[in-house]
């Protein structure tokens, strides 16, 4: 009974995990979205600090396409569920922790797509202010490209 309330509460505990994850980067990448709403008014107002607006245009285009992407990404995590499927009562401790490394292999893989969306809109607004071609995306960190 102890194993069974002690699996219960893990499944509770990865599933809720799992939702408040992927609630955090629906909501980063609506932050995204809206930088982009932003940054298209400019590039179609014209104003002077956009230095070539066809370029930006297409750099929009394409980071609008990494946040759809990443979206529809986020949405088939939030889907899924991480119970424990439990074989024996001697194997709960294995069984739990592969669920665990699961998600957490899954939410890393969905973190990359929110991250490369990130990069996608740094990108265009690097190229709206500039005009120059975009930064190649490697190995860059998530928060600043310095070092390169």
């Amino acid at each position: 009974q102890r194993k069974a309330a002690i699996a219960e509460r893990i499944n509770t505990n990865l599933n809720n995990i799992n939702q408040n994850q992927t609630a955090q980067m629906q909501k980063h990448l609506n932050t995204m979205s809206g930088i982009l709403d932003k940054l298209e008014l400019r590039v179609n107002k014209g104003t002077p600090d956009i230095k070539d607006p066809n370029k930006a245009k297409t750099a929009i285009a394409a980071a609008r396409e990494a946040i759809s992407t990443a979206s529809a990404a986020v949405s088939d995590q939030a889907q899924k569920d991480y119970t424990i499927q439990i074989t024996s009562e001697s194997r709960i401790r294995i069984d739990a922790k592969t669920q665990r490394d699961t998600l957490h292999k899954d939410l890393q893989a969905t973190r990359k797509t929110v991250q490369d969306a990130k990069q996608a809109v740094a990108n265009a607004i690097r190229i709206a202010k500039s005009g120059a071609l975009p930064i190649k995306t490697g190995k860059i960190k998530e928060g600043t490209n310095s070092g390169q």
